[in-house]
């Protein structure tokens, strides 16, 4: 913003996973190999019922839709082969995305598995605070670290006197405020109830066990407010995705 002419300071780098059946990884247990043949990293983790793994790290332009391609879903593939004692097929793989990290520029990196992971905060001129990079799977750590650097820099640019300290560490994130591991209870015995208050149709028994255990953690104490929209429907691939009848 201040100079037109300076260098770009985000280096994209695309990330792929792919998610394979569960029987890739025992329940509960994961596992990361910080260091491959070739020097990346590579994870795999029980989720919902799958395994995710992971994942690629290459330089890339940017899209608002990036897609992974067959030489990453093969690398992974090639990569997890070396630490298990099952056939890795390709014909396993579910499914597979791609994202794109936001890495700060490093000058003398010579790719960008050796850019660093951690953000950057700057002031190249008076008052003008600059945060860039940073990584959003560890997103709640990074951006309480990330504000409070970023508001440290202002507040020793600007001189100022803060009236007390960062208490980010400290709010919940939204559903999180009165959240219990019980929860998941209440919606299997009170769906029923909810949908009547809700002026919906009465169906009992429709919400089952695995179904308001996966509400609750997704959604904490907003569960009950996506219960009470839920319609009938019939199940199209995971067990918690499900399609209205007649949509």
């Amino acid at each position: 913003m201040a100079n037109k002419d300076a260098l770009p300071m985000i280096c994209p780098s695309s990330g792929v996973h792919i998610v394979l059946p569960d029987y890739y990884s025992p329940d509960g247990m994961g596992l990361i190999v910080p260091k491959t043949k070739d020097g990346r990293v590579v994870f795999m983790l029980p989720w919902l019922g799958r395994t995710i793994a992971g994942t690629t790290d290459s330089s890339t332009s940017i899209t608002p839709l990036p897609e992974p391609n067959e030489n990453e879903i093969q690398f992974i593939l090639d990569a997890i082969c070396d630490y298990l004692n099952i056939k890795v097929r390709r014909t396993d793989v579910l499914s597979a995305w791609s994202g794109i990290r936001p890495l700060a520029v490093d000058p003398n990196a010579k790719n960008t598995e050796s850019i660093s992971r951690d953000h950057v905060v700057s002031e190249e001129y008076p008052g003008l605070v600059t945060i860039t990079g940073g990584k959003w799977t560890t997103y709640r750590r990074t951006s309480f670290s990330m504000a409070e650097d970023a508001v440290n820099a202002a507040i020793k640019s600007g001189k100022l006197s803060p009236s007390n300290e960062c208490i980010t560490s400290n709010l919940r994130l939204i559903g999180g405020d009165g959240w219990e591991p019980s929860l998941f209870t209440v919606l299997a015995q009170q769906y029923v109830r909810m949908k009547k208050s809700d002026g919906g149709k009465v169906v009992p028994g429709v919400m089952d066990t695995a179904a308001a255990k996966h509400l609750s953690r997704a959604y904490g104490t907003l569960a009950e407010r996506v219960a009470t929209i839920a319609q009938v429907g019939f199940r199209c691939s995971h067990n918690y995705i499900t399609v209205n009848n007649g949509s």
